[in-house]
């Protein structure tokens, strides 16, 4: 209890927190997650592991997705669809 303290903490003073020998598995990220806050699902499902790639709807022909997740670009720390209510908490 006192180190989940200490990463909420963290997070709320600092705005990130890193956290070591979690559990490698599908779907830890969202029990881990459930464990801080109520998990929200986006256009992207519950769970988006952010990697930089190329765009399959602009490959195929499709038009593209207009969005950083799908570029070579490096993504910085940002808020996440800050325009949905409620608005995202810890991500």
């Amino acid at each position: 209890q006192r180190v989940r303290l200490a990463l909420v903490e963290e997070l709320l003073t600092g705005g990130q927190a890193l956290v070591r020998g979690a559990p490698q598995e599908e779907g830890e990220v969202v029990r881990f997650g459930q464990t801080l806050s109520t998990l929200r699902s986006t256009d992207w499902g519950a769970c988006f592991n952010v990697r930089t790639k190329p765009d399959p709807a602009k490959v195929a022909g499709q038009g593209a997705k207009k969005d950083l997740a799908y570029t070579p670009k490096p993504i910085g720390f940002h808020t996440d669809n800050p325009y949905r209510f409620p608005t995202p908490d810890f991500q």
